[in-house]
């Protein structure tokens, strides 16, 4: 059997990266580097983006980042419409996007390739540099994650990376939902019925006349039904609970401005890292 190609090594590695979902083309390109599969050159580049183009991986832009997705995986979608289930999605899409790219195992068409591993050894200086890396950036990670709760989510912004203002901004969002649906308080009912009336009523119809071969007016009775809801009891009517507004909620007033100040904040500096990144050319308006 002859050796798979390198071609198909990377291909391999590429929908297993993929598989999960959207990745930014950055981070591939990085983790290739990482990986051996994308040599820092120009060849090196262009075999990763044949290989892109032979397994029909797409590109595509969301706002001004560049995304490399495979069609065949199919992309997490929010439970519902709800306002909530969308931005859950979104939190979590982000988290998934701030986590390093690594890939999975994936079927290689019935080809086995084999590699030679090195036993890893914690105690060589590059894997120590490598663990510690890992671990501060898991720190920086739960950091941002609880910015609803940090004693200073301020603070945070002026460290923030491009993608960690996002992903908190998402987190923001989602927290300021949670405070209006405090500030209305539990939804109220109350009991109500629903009453069908009918009324009869005498009209004239048609019917065919064998004898006289023709159409006659004949006497007909007409029913004519009405519903309207009761806040009494009503003989043979349907009970139901109909909404009667909210419970008095909690007055989240003054933790809803400090987010919306939070919020213009971000959104600043936002803007003012995207100036900075294209100032230095990583991001444009060409595909990576």
């Amino acid at each position: 059997m002859a050796r798979p190609s390198k071609q198909h090594d990377i291909g391999i590695w590429l929908k297993g990266l993929l598989s999960a979902g959207r990745r930014k083309a950055d981070d591939v390109i990085a983790a290739a580097v990482t990986a051996g599969y994308a040599p820092n050159n120009e060849s090196g580049s262009r075999t990763l983006r044949r290989v892109k183009t032979a397994l029909g991986i797409m590109s595509e832009k969301d706002g001004e980042i560049w995304y490399w997705r495979n069609p065949a995986v199919e992309q997490a979608k929010p439970a519902s419409d709800d306002r909530l289930d969308v931005l859950t999605l979104k939190v979590d899409e982000a988290i998934r996007l701030s986590k390093p790219a690594v890939p999975v195992v994936v079927e290689s068409d019935g080809l086995l390739t084999s590699k030679r591993w090195k036993n890893y050894d914690p105690a060589d200086p590059k894997n120590k540099a490598i663990a510690e890396q890992h671990r501060r950036a898991q720190q920086r990670f739960e950091t941002v994650q609880d910015v609803v709760t940090s004693a200073d989510p301020f603070k945070l912004l002026e460290s923030a990376d491009l993608g960690e203002v996002e992903q908190m901004l998402l987190l923001v969002h989602n927290h300021q939902a949670d405070l209006e649906t405090r500030s209305k308080g539990k939804p109220r009912y109350r009991q109500a019925w629903e009453v069908t009336k009918r009324v009869e009523k005498q009209v004239t119809g048609v019917d065919w006349n064998t004898k006289k071969g023709q159409w006659v007016d004949v006497p007909a009775v007409q029913t004519e039904e009405t519903k309207y809801v009761s806040d009494v009891p009503v003989d043979g009517a349907k009970p139901f609970t109909v909404p009667d507004g909210f419970e008095p909620g909690e007055d989240t007033t003054s933790e809803t401005e400090k987010w919306d100040t939070w919020i213009d904040l971000a959104r600043e500096r936002r803007k003012q890292l995207w100036a900075r990144a294209k100032k230095q050319g990583q991001y444009t308006e060409m595909e990576p």
